[in-house]
């Protein structure tokens, strides 16, 4: 699958098993749509945007599972812990720049990593 988003505040799913990308479904947002990122397993998405939140979604059936708020901070990048039961955020706003993770369930922050310097990427590593 490919998760596909953009300034149209919309997030495309598609199946890429075939030459041509079949629409699966479309996700919409509040804001525009600056970072996507699946679990390992592929069974869920997470979607984060200008909207200063990371919405959590099951893949299978389009329910979103939890709500991140990013106090206040644009989301630029976003990565699934190797187990998928947490996720971490990368942005910045006006007054703050960080990194942090949350519990995909509760949506509460577990760690921050602030910063001086916007923060415009984030990866685990999947070992």
């Amino acid at each position: 699958m490919l998760a596909v988003g953009g300034w149209d505040k919309k997030v495309v799913i598609y199946n890429t098993d075939a030459d041509v990308g079949t629409k699966i479904m479309t996700l919409h947002r509040n804001g525009w749509v600056s970072a996507v990122s699946f679990s390992r397993n592929g069974q869920i998405l997470a979607v984060g945007g200008w909207d200063c939140a990371a919405l959590v979604y099951q893949v299978a059936t389009g329910t979103e599972i939890c709500n991140i708020i990013f106090n206040g901070n644009w989301v630029s990048s976003l990565s699934f812990t190797p187990d998928g039961s947490h996720l971490a955020v990368g942005g910045w706003g006006e007054s703050t720049r960080k990194a942090a993770v949350y519990d995909i369930v509760t949506g509460d922050e577990v760690f921050v990593l602030n910063r001086e310097d916007d923060v415009l990427a984030v990866a685990y590593s999947m070992q």
